[in-house]
Order: C-alpha cells, then structure tokens, then sequence
C-alpha cells in the first residue's frame, strides 16, 4: 500500500524538491477535506451516537485509515524535503507542533533545496 501513495502522491525518490512537495501536501489536504465533507453530510447531528450501527462503525475505521494516510503523506514527503534542503529528518517532528505546523510546510514549500 505504501508504494500506492507514493505514486498518487509522486513522493518517489530520497529527495522532493519544492513542487512535488507542494503537491502531495495539497492533495492529502484535499482528501481530508473531501472526507470531512462527506463524514459531515452523514453525521448531520440528528443521529444519536447511542444507536452505534454498522455503518457508523465502517466510517470511522474510513476516518482512522484517512488520518494514516495523511500522516504517512505530511511525514513522508516533508522527511524527504529536509533531504532536499539538506537538514536533519528530525525537523519533521515539528509537524506535530498544532498551528505551528502550516508555517512549517510552508517554509519546506518555498525554502530552496541544495541539491537543484
């Protein structure tokens, strides 16, 4: 499954430079929107959490696979732009940092890489 991602996201390689960076971040951001749109459109709020059913269950197995794939995505792709940059894997950890983060992505989107 992984080799799946990262060709629809086009994070091949040890190295990314700033587009396809770019790119894969805004494509798993995408497919998270997308899901919480629909989640949304069938957890409208009138449905009492009480009366679990199966479908319920199916969503949020969906939801948790949705969450991995864009962790995997955000984490894959940004390692592989510090490689680019040149920098230590671990900047990615500040990826978790809430808020923090999207400054973070953005710096990786426009900061050149040595390798170009």
């Amino acid at each position: 499954m992984n080799q799946w991602l990262d060709e629809v996201f086009a994070i091949k390689g040890q190295r990314i430079s700033r587009r396809p960076y770019a790119l894969a971040i805004i494509k798993a951001t995408a497919l998270m929107f997308i899901w919480g749109f629909l989640f949304g459109a069938v957890f409208d709020g009138t449905e009492e959490f009480s009366s679990f059913g199966v479908g319920e269950a199916l969503m949020i197995i969906a939801t948790i696979g949705i969450i991995y794939i864009t962790l995997y995505v955000y984490l894959l792709s940004s390692v592989r732009r510090l490689r680019d940059i040149g920098w230590n894997e671990y900047w990615a950890l500040l990826l978790f940092i809430p808020y923090f983060s999207w400054l973070v992505i953005l710096f990786f989107c426009f900061k050149k890489g040595k390798h170009h």
